[in-house]
């Protein structure tokens, strides 16, 4: 509702306060003629496909994190089997050493000894179960669970088939890897955004059109003939925007610069991260071998002592010793076994995933 102007556009017979009414549309259609707007359309579909190869980067992460806590789980639960029969071996010990005082063959020295040694086994016993505790929960809390979940988690079982690393691993393996994948994305995307912001300095010409309704006296609103419309074109000439346009370049180039050189760092580190990873992995599969071939020969010395004891010439104390020492190179067995399985999945990682795993789309 207005008043209008006797001294402005006034129609007479007009009252002069009356009621006005609009009701339109506004269409705006680019011709995009040099492409500009095209390239803004590709740059954010580029990103689209850098968001999706950081969310497979992620997943990838997050498995091997998982198969890595899994492994230390496997360690801890292994080690607490070997910290009880350690512990039961000592209480052996604090016993036959107990008995030989009884009878003159030991003193008191010894016996606190062996109870010294039987108490530090305890602690490592306690510590062991600890760790396995830690371990589930870090289980659980990784696949989205509570403690109890983990607590629930039956023995650890891991089969892996440990083979050989071929002499040459071609470097366009890294290819595959989500990260790289997700920068090169974000170069692409870049180099559109500066083509599109240089395009900026042709003339625009652009299509606009109104459709609509309009009327003095809103009761005749949507009567036939308070139909409006119109098109025409738009034309844009930047002809005092050149300043404006040549800092948005130099934004844009700055962005595309920035994006490389991150591209180029990561796949410098990739590169590293490939060589040591290879290395390590060579040098833990190593490693793996002589304690398994250490290990091998600790048990038969363990299972010669329970054979000369069972045929007399052996004493429990000797006993006792010789499983000490297998309980001992078990333990390195489990840890090199422990380091050749992280070293692997780590491997795995750093090279993009599995040999049969697809390239980040």
């Amino acid at each position: 509702q207005q008043r209008l102007s006797q001294n402005y556009i006034y129609i007479p017979g007009m009252p002069v306060t009356t009621s006005y009414g609009l009701v339109g549309g506004t269409l705006n259609w680019s011709l995009d003629l040099w492409g500009r707007q095209k390239k803004m359309v590709d740059a954010a579909k580029e990103g689209v496909q850098a968001a999706h190869a950081d969310l497979a980067f992620t997943r990838l992460w997050l498995s091997a994190t998982v198969v890595q806590s899994y492994i230390e789980y496997d360690l801890a639960y292994q080690l607490a089997q070997l910290a009880q029969a350690e512990h039961a071996a000592r209480e052996q010990l604090v016993e036959i050493a107990t008995q030989r005082m009884a009878v003159g063959l030991a003193d008191q020295s010894q016996v606190n000894q062996r109870r010294v040694e039987l108490e530090e086994s305890a602690m490592t016993q306690a510590i062991a179960l600890q760790a396995v505790k830690i371990a589930q929960h870090q289980l659980a809390a990784l696949t989205n669970q509570g403690p109890s979940a983990g607590e629930a988690l039956q023995k650890p079982s891991i089969s892996a088939n440990r083979s050989k690393l071929p002499d040459v691993i071609p470097a366009d393996l890294l290819a595959r890897r989500a990260d790289l994948q997700a920068l090169l994305a974000q170069i692409r995307a870049s180099k559109l955004r500066v083509d599109s912001a240089k395009l900026a300095y042709l003339p625009d010409i652009n299509l606009q059109g109104l459709i609509g309704l309009q009327a003095f006296d809103i009761s005749r609103l949507f009567n036939s003939n308070s139909r409006q419309y119109n098109v025409g074109p738009a034309l844009n000439l930047p002809i005092f925007d050149g300043g404006a346009i040549a800092a948005q370049i130099s934004g844009r180039e700055v962005e595309r610069n920035q994006v490389i050189y991150t591209y180029q760092n990561a796949l410098v580190n990739a590169l590293k991260e490939s060589a040591d990873g290879i290395l390590r992995v060579k040098t833990a599969q190593s490693n793996f071998t002589l304690a398994n071939q250490l290990e091998e020969r600790a048990a038969e010395v363990f299972d010669a002592a329970k054979q000369k004891r069972a045929a007399g010439i052996y004493a429990d104390e000797q006993l006792q010793y010789a499983q000490l020492q297998y309980l001992q190179a078990k333990k390195q067995w489990i840890d090199a076994r422990r380091q050749d399985l992280a070293d692997g999945v780590n491997l795995v990682m750093v090279l993009g995933g599995p040999p049969d795993a697809k390239p980040a789309q």
